[in-house]
């Protein structure tokens, strides 16, 4: 199947709005097919994707220092911006213009598009990483977690602290690496620097990220006792009573929000600026998602929903009280993580990969019964499958 046949119409069906959750939902929605387009590279992809990314610049606000940002409603937010949102949706963003300055002969048009959206990137990462760090200003902050060192620092000084863990001890989860940790080091790999004061950075976010590395299970514990995961331990697909609430200890990070590993990792890897993570740090991570993740059933694959390989309930009851992920239930995310672009280190996750595109190309009833069970696509509309899914199983490695 030819992808540039139908993304580029697919992505015009992408919206970016005031809401910077669209910012989140458009980087979620294309990120596969973006690293698909890069690796190639297909000019028609690259500039598709540059037409959805630059439409969300209209809605850039500015601060009083000359800096931009997307505005979010502070009550539904907290803050005036969503750094969740904002990062997400930029290393996506840089990681096209790198694509695009890597290109022998870009159009003008990249050209113009990498030149505005740089602008753009740097000016969000000076302030998050080296802007004010004082109380009430800086935007890192783990406040509401009702942490002992609430924090208000920028990004340089708080990845200091979480590597000193000196953020708090209750609740456990003061000193947790979080998703913009790994994303905006990731975003600054992106942009290639030459500063020393980036690198050294670079360097520390690094090392904090290396020092949570446990056999390819990053920061195994950090949220055991977070409300999220406070049915980790059961592991039947009948949904939990109140009175089954029972957390696994030493869990790793639910697979989904672990392509930040894929996108983070594979970052910093190819930057080439830290002695980590290395071809065999991959390695041992990809090989995790065969060994620990996998049910393996090549018919009928599906995987836990945790990097340890726990396969408990996350998130019961953060939707409303009938809402939560069974165990199997984001078995989805290796296709839409990134993961399986891995298989240049890993030979084998070639081999699962094929399974998998057997199992989305199949006919069978039960299969497809399967892929309703544990395979549903982000927003939970099967119209994004394509978009989700068939860029990595197009395009791995052996």
């Amino acid at each position: 199947m030819e992808i540039d046949a139908w993304a580029p119409q697919l992505l015009t069906q992408l919206t970016i709005t005031s809401d910077p959750q669209s910012l989140y939902d458009a980087e979620i929605l294309s990120g596969t097919l973006l690293t698909y387009a890069a690796r190639l590279p297909d000019l028609t992809l690259l500039e598709a994707l540059a037409n959805l990314y630059e439409s969300s610049l209209p809605y850039l606000a500015t601060y009083a220092d000359g800096s931009c940002y997307w505005p979010a409603d502070p009550t539904v937010w907290v803050f005036d911006e969503s750094i969740l949102c904002s990062c997400r949706f930029l290393w996506g963003c840089s990681r096209l213009v790198r694509a695009i300055r890597a290109l022998p002969f870009p159009s003008e048009y990249l050209l113009n598009f990498a030149g505005r959206m740089t602008i753009v990137i740097l000016s969000h990462l000076q302030r998050w990483v080296f802007g004010d760090s004082v109380p009430g200003r800086g935007p890192f902050e783990v406040w509401g977690w009702g942490c002992a060192d609430g924090g208000d620092y920028n990004h340089s000084d708080m990845i200091d602290r979480q590597m000193a863990r000196s953020l708090g001890e209750s609740p456990g989860y003061c000193n947790a690496v979080c998703d913009w940790d790994l994303l905006i080091p990731a975003i600054v790999a992106e942009m290639r620097p030459t500063d020393g004061q980036w690198l050294d950075y670079l360097n520390r976010a690094t090392a904090l990220f290396q020092s949570r590395t446990v056999g390819a299970v990053f920061d195994p514990g950090a949220w055991d006792d977070h409300p999220e995961y406070a049915y980790t331990g059961y592991t039947s697909e009948t949904f939990p009573t109140i009175d089954q609430v029972l957390s696994a200890q030493g869990v790793g990070w639910d697979v989904g929000h672990g392509q930040c590993f894929f996108e983070c990792f594979t970052s910093l890897y190819e930057a080439h600026y830290t002695s980590w993570p290395t071809a065999d740090v991959l390695t041992a991570f990809a090989q995790r998602i065969l060994d620990h993740l996998w049910n393996q059933d090549i018919v009928y694959p599906r995987f836990a929903n945790f990097w340890d390989g726990t396969n408990g309930w996350y998130r019961v009851g953060y939707h409303g009280g009938d809402f939560g992920y069974y165990p199997g239930a984001l078995s989805s995310a290796i296709l839409t993580g990134g993961y399986l672009f891995w298989s240049e280190f890993c030979p084998a996750l070639w081999d699962l990969g094929q399974h998998l595109r057997a199992m989305y190309n199949s006919s069978d009833p039960t299969v497809l019964q399967h892929i309703s069970r544990y395979y549903v696509a982000y927003g939970s509309d099967p119209a994004w499958n394509p978009l989700l899914f068939l860029p990595s199983l197009l395009q791995m490695v052996k």
